[in-house]
């Protein structure tokens, strides 16, 4: 039985045993368990979305290294950062329209119908694939993940959500079977985080079970993508260091700790 099959008829149950196990507990007394890594897939959702409708021009955008900012460039919004650009473009991947790219990015009316009308234009084997999947999943009143999960579709269920849906469950599953893959060559896993692995190990072997975790987060996302490949960019996380977002996080954390600090009771 091969690895995915096997993952297909006993994952699910594995992974809620693995809850328990030491060897994924994120309070573990290991003498070496502040050694960390979070390898994160770059641009998942895209990229997701580029695998499973096997979009060639979605892959070409992916393959690229950002396939946020091509299209927003092109529709006039090349003064908007890529912070702002990112969101509105998953978005249309969902049915997101007009308004709503004029409300997030400003822009006149044509500008933002431009990009609209890029999106659907430049990634027409993506709309193929969706609209297919959206009246599928209407007709029969179910959607199905590749590796078997299922959600109701009702007459109320919103466009968003069946659009949504196959793109969200099956990188789940790309975590799970990335998860198991790394159980079997003994990865200590802390977390998922969002769309990354958080992985502890001896600083001595942190390098290779990087490396690990690595092959199997790019296996995983080949065998649920037909073949497509995603980046993954591990971060280190030395003993007695800290990870942060420096574009989203840093400032929080200055905050809370400081907040913190002002908290204690002096000393007398």
């Amino acid at each position: 039985m091969g690895i995915l099959d096997d993952y297909l008829t006993h994952g699910a149950k594995r992974l809620r045993i693995s809850v328990h196990d030491r060897r994924v507990d994120p309070q573990s007394d290991h003498p070496n368990a502040g050694n960390r890594s979070l390898l994160d897939f770059a641009s998942m959702e895209f990229g997701v979305a580029a695998g499973l409708s096997r979009c060639p021009t979605m892959i070409d955008a992916y393959s690229s290294g950002d396939p946020y900012t091509g299209l927003s460039v092109r529709a006039g919004y090349s003064h908007v950062p890529r912070t702002r650009v990112k969101p509105v473009i998953l978005s249309l991947q969902y049915g997101g329209g007009v308004l709503l790219i004029q409300g997030r990015l400003g822009g006149s009316g044509r500008q933002a119908q431009r990009l609209h009308d890029l999106h659907r234009n430049e990634f027409a084997r993506y709309w193929q694939w969706s609209d297919a999947k959206t009246l599928k999943a209407c007709e029969e009143g179910v959607l199905v993940a590749r590796d078997g999960w299922r959600c109701l579709v009702t007459s109320r269920t919103p466009e968003f959500t069946v659009r949504n849906w196959p793109i969200q469950t099956n990188a789940a599953a790309i975590f799970r079977l990335a998860g198991l893959m790394a159980r079997r060559l003994s990865v200590r896993i802390c977390a998922v985080v969002h769309d990354a692995l958080l992985i502890e190990a001896p600083v001595e072997r942190l390098e290779l079970d990087i490396l690990r975790t690595t092959e199997c987060l790019e296996r995983a996302s080949r065998m649920f993508l037909h073949g497509l490949t995603l980046r993954v960019d591990p971060k280190v996380i030395r003993e007695g260091e800290r990870f942060s977002d420096e574009k989203r996080g840093a400032r929080v954390w200055a905050h809370v700790e400081r907040t913190l600090r002002e908290m204690e009771p002096s000393e007398a």
